[in-house]
């Protein structure tokens, strides 16, 4: 998902914390390439809301789980994590994944997060 700051910024703007998830690397065969992206977040009803893939599955699955978990009070705001695709989630993939995940909580903390450098491709 290369538009991921435009979707990041109007959840912040809204005051609703988003955690952003992205493939950080790849071993083998696997269904993203880094920089992946998946942003996930609660609407104001408290309906859980996602936008963009790191992968589908059960690696997916997995990854919003700990998106929820870093949503809670107090939680770290970031994590990674390896995932072996085949051996630990049965997925068909032979590789391994490294995801990243990072929970923001206010558009100032953002301000890296430019449109020149989405323009020029440094983000995904």
């Amino acid at each position: 998902m290369s538009d991921w700051v435009a979707h990041l910024l109007p959840q912040l703007e809204a005051g609703r914390p988003v955690v952003r998830m992205a493939v950080a690397a790849v071993k083998g065969s696997a269904p993203r390439e880094p920089g992946a992206t998946m942003l996930f977040w609660r609407d104001a009803g408290g309906g859980a809301c996602a936008r963009g893939s790191v992968g589908g599955g059960h690696l997916e699955a997995r990854a919003l789980e700990i998106a929820l978990h870093l949503l809670a009070p107090g939680s770290a705001p970031r994590h990674a994590e390896r995932f072996v695709l085949g051996a630990s989630l049965g997925q068909c993939c032979g590789g391994a994944v490294e995801l990243y995940w990072e929970r923001y909580d206010r558009p100032d903390q953002a301000p890296a997060l430019d449109a020149s450098a989405l323009a020029a491709g440094r983000l995904r």
